[in-house]
């Protein structure tokens, strides 16, 4: 994996995932109709919760992503401001401004006392249970009070960002997908789809740190990726 940086910075970053395996036998038939879920999705990114007959019709193509045990969900939207007529967008779970100030502090303090060896650590998995178990036990600490919904959804996003690859983890959990760019901060990612090719996609990054910090942690992951910058 080469990584090089400019003076101006991260100008352009490009994942290609590794070839992937044969997923043609848990593939949906053509006439199949699209798997239906609870939340709702507008073109401007903003992720809301409304009932299946509401979300479907919005959808040209709809899939569960598995991931531990969130509800989230990936699909082709039309969007007559992309060039080919589309977005790809991802569902996740919403946070309210609450659980975002609950969340921004369980950061915080996981950075500050999560404490794990190597050793104790042999895969992902090891390491997401590590890490519900101590969200529990600094809940419980700090005296946070933190409804059980509320807690599952926090759960999700720090297992997204601390153990796997931040707000890309679900586009690289798609088969179909086999790149994803990225040309800077506010500018939408896009992936290259096996059916539909290049696509923007309903994910960005909002500010320099966050790209950066991103970069950073992308700099260490060369097993099933690689990276690279382009002036």
């Amino acid at each position: 994996m080469d990584l090089m940086k400019t003076q101006r910075g991260f100008s352009f970053i490009r994942i290609k995932k590794t070839p992937p395996l044969d997923f043609s036998k848990f593939l949906a038939k053509k006439d199949q109709k699209p798997t239906e879920s609870r939340a709702q999705i507008n073109p401007n990114i903003t992720l809301g919760t409304a009932d299946a007959k509401d979300l479907v019709p919005k959808f040209k193509t709809l899939n569960k992503i598995e991931f531990e045990d969130a509800e989230i969900y990936a699909g082709l939207i039309r969007d007559p401001t992309s060039k080919n007529g589309l977005r790809y967008v991802i569902i996740e779970p919403q946070l309210s401004r609450n659980d975002e100030n609950n969340f921004k502090v369980i950061k915080k303090l996981l950075i500050s006392e999560l404490d794990i060896t190597l050793n104790s650590i042999k895969t992902k998995k090891d390491a997401a249970r590590e890490l519900k178990r101590k969200i529990l036990e600094l809940i419980k600490k700090y005296n946070m009070e933190i409804p059980t919904r509320t807690l599952s959804k926090i759960t999700y996003y720090a297992i997204r960002d601390f153990v796997y690859l931040g707000k890309i983890e679900p586009l690289m959990r798609d088969h179909l997908i086999e790149e994803i760019s990225c040309d800077g901060v506010n500018v939408p990612l896009y992936i290259w789809h096996r059916e539909f090719e290049s696509v923007p996609t309903n994910i960005l990054f909002e500010n320099d740190d966050e790209l950066n910090n991103f970069v950073q942690k992308m700099s260490y992951v060369g097993e099933n990726t690689h990276l690279w910058q382009i002036q």
